[in-house]
């Protein structure tokens, strides 16, 4: 036997890298698995041990794999817009088309549907001319102590701007000046044309008593002119099923004097506002 001691061949340099640094690991630290050579990167068109392909097979693998994460991002944007058309009712390709059409109509009917102010106009005023002396010493003598009654005839054209017509029943008016009752108005039932002129027929009653006398001696002269008050309620009915009431203020300038010879241009102006209610 030789003296010398027996050789032995020593480990590999990878084993010993992976020896130091497990010995080297804290207490209680998971043992680290050696790590396993790294093969030699295979050249351009080769995979492994020289198959040829495989680099192409690994991109073409990643390229699928990047391909499907977009197809997922884009079926789920497909499906959110989706989504959205179901919720407004659209049909697809169209969002929201058929909410603006709509609100197109909605408007067009506003404006067309709008209420607006009629107009009048007095065509004829008819009564007893007999009652004219009284009706003047009423106006002008002071010793006037007895009271007149004078009923009237009236005819006034209406234009309607609107586009409904409106049944119209009776409607009842006062006129007033200050605090005195110069005349009660009665109007006849009657239909309004939509967007044209209809003939409206009244009757008004005027009592004139010394009070009436007394005011109006104080208010005509010199010009015998004056603005009385016109207030009233109109019952209407629309589209022949809703009732409504049309409440009607006017501001009426009248020109006394022409009574005498053209009473159907006593109304010189008129400023009118309305209001309607259930």
């Amino acid at each position: 036997w030789s003296s010398r001691p027996e050789s032995r061949p020593s480990p590999p340099r990878e084993l010993c890298a992976a020896c130091a640094m497990a010995t080297s690991a804290p207490p209680g630290a998971p043992a680290t698995a050696p790590v396993a050579p790294a093969a030699p990167s295979a050249p351009a068109g080769l995979t492994g041990a020289g198959a040829p392909g495989g680099g192409f097979a690994d991109l073409e693998r990643q390229t699928t794999a990047s391909g499907s994460t977009e197809d997922v991002s884009v079926a789920s944007s497909d499906l959110k817009r989706s989504g959205a058309r179901a919720r407004c009712g659209c049909p697809p390709r169209r969002p929201c088309a058929c909410l603006a059409a709509a609100a197109a109509v909605l408007l067009m009917l506003c404006l067309v549907f709008r209420p607006r102010m009629a107009t009048w106009e007095l065509r004829a005023l008819t009564f007893d001319h007999a009652l004219l002396d009284g009706l003047a010493k009423a106006f002008t003598d002071p010793a006037f102590n007895s009271t007149l009654t004078l009923p009237m005839e009236v005819v006034v054209d209406v234009y309607n701007p609107n586009f409904i017509r409106v049944d119209a029943g009776a409607g009842h008016f006062r006129v007033t000046h200050g605090t005195a009752l110069l005349a009660e108005v009665e109007t006849r039932p009657g239909l309004v044309r939509a967007h044209g002129s209809s003939t409206v027929r009244a009757t008004s009653t005027s009592t004139v008593t010394p009070e009436i006398s007394k005011h109006l001696r104080e208010v005509l002269p010199p010009a015998f002119a004056f603005s009385p008050d016109v207030r009233g309620e109109l019952p209407v009915r629309v589209f022949g099923l809703v009732s409504l009431k049309i409440h009607l203020h006017c501001t009426v300038d009248v020109s006394v004097l022409a009574i005498l010879s053209a009473p159907a241009t006593m109304v010189t102006g008129q400023s009118c506002s309305r209001s309607i209610g259930l």
